[in-house]
């Protein structure tokens, strides 16, 4: 009698969050305070080093060394969301934040490149804006509030593609994750993109409607790679075996 495993659909996701309280969201992500912050690094690692422990909202990875179960990867995306939030300007219009949220999640995708890696054999090297998430806000609008002292700007910006799951980097043939294997994916910035993000402002803190201070609630940006596949395990009270 041999056991096999059951095939059960699931995902691999990894975040990278940007906003200037990050330290009281996680410690030791290796996450980013400014866009300025963001700025500094060439490369933003994906896989190696976050797990759950960051909270699954942004990881669902057990361990950031090694897979816990064999896994066949069908699609890749990467999507960048820029705060839907932002502290507007003196004339109560949109603040500068909210231009390099536009910028982030619309224009900074054209200057990325990612690598993914499986035990150090090179998997996929792309731009990211040929890598869509499938996930995510997509169009643009605005809505002002104005509320006396307080005013809020909330608006849906360009997101990475159109919010469908078909809508993603499809390998040709499933690449195959075996059990233990050591993951990494590597976003590059080029030198525009670094430039760029350097001059952009925030993410800052927001005010919310009532025109309270809200100064430990930070608007976040945030990039997110996502691999869609199938996991084999032994199913809980099932025996599978040939």
């Amino acid at each position: 009698m041999q056991f096999v495993n059951a095939y059960e659909s699931w995902t691999l996701y990894d975040t990278v969050l940007i906003a200037k309280n990050v330290n009281e969201i996680a410690n030791n992500a290796q996450w980013y305070t400014s866009y300025a912050q963001l700025s500094q690094n060439a490369t933003v690692p994906f896989f190696n080093v976050r797990n759950k422990s960051v909270g699954v909202s942004y990881c669902n990875l057990d361990s950031a060394n090694k897979l816990p179960f064999v896994f066949h990867c069908y699609s890749i995306g990467v999507d960048f969301e820029g705060p839907t939030v932002s502290t507007p300007n003196a004339e109560g219009g949109p603040g500068a934040g909210a231009w390099a949220s536009l910028f982030f999640s619309g224009e900074l995708i054209k200057h990325c490149g990612f690598i993914l890696k499986v035990s150090q054999d090179e998997k996929l090297v792309n731009t990211c804006n040929l890598l869509p998430s499938g996930q995510g806000v997509s169009g643009f609008g605005s809505v002002l509030h104005n509320t006396g002292p307080g005013i809020i700007e909330m608006f849906q910006d360009v997101g990475s593609g159109v919010n469908d799951r078909d809508n993603r980097w499809k390998f040709a043939q499933p690449i195959q994750m075996p059990r233990e294997v050591n993951i990494e994916g590597t976003l590059y910035l080029s030198n525009y993109a670094r430039n760029a993000l350097v001059k952009c402002a925030g993410p800052n803190f927001i005010q919310n409607q009532f025109g309270v201070s809200a100064s430990n609630y930070a608007a976040c940006a945030s990039i997110k790679v996502t691999l869609y596949g199938k996991r084999e395990v032994q199913q809980r009270n099932e025996l599978h075996y040939t």
